[in-house]
């Protein structure tokens, strides 16, 4: 099984982030993450609370893997006693962030699919 964690947050609603994510992989379980906590960072302490946050929304949901192209991902693996992918994480396949799209939707708009770019701008 797929699954998708989407945070509740930033200028986009967390419903359609999931409606984004089901058009474009319809077999996909997707959590919705509500109140996640503002503490960010690599810190053990920031680490200890983002990792008891995600075990009360994954509860007993089997994970094996966890993709990500971020240094927290190592964490999160240990934290859950399973394998980290680590995707791109020099950025050469597509050279562009999560945050560098929110900071310039204009100059990284051509990452993002039409439908997402709509709820963005507006359109």
């Amino acid at each position: 099984m797929r699954l998708f964690m989407i945070r509740h947050g930033l200028k986009i609603d967390i419903d359609k982030k999931a409606e984004w994510i089901n058009k474009r992989f319809p077999t996909v379980k997707i959590l919705k993450a509500f109140n996640s906590p503002k503490l960010f960072g690599l810190d053990e302490e920031s680490v200890k609370i983002q990792m008891e946050y995600l075990i009360k929304i994954i509860k007993d949901i089997p994970v094996n893997y966890f993709y990500s192209s971020e240094q927290y991902g190592k964490y999160v693996a240990e934290y859950l006693n399973i394998q980290n992918v680590v995707v791109d994480e020099n950025r050469t396949k597509i050279p562009v962030s999560a945050k560098l799209i929110r900071n310039d939707i204009e100059k990284y708009k051509n990452f993002l699919d039409l439908d997402v770019l709509k709820d963005f701008i507006g359109d």
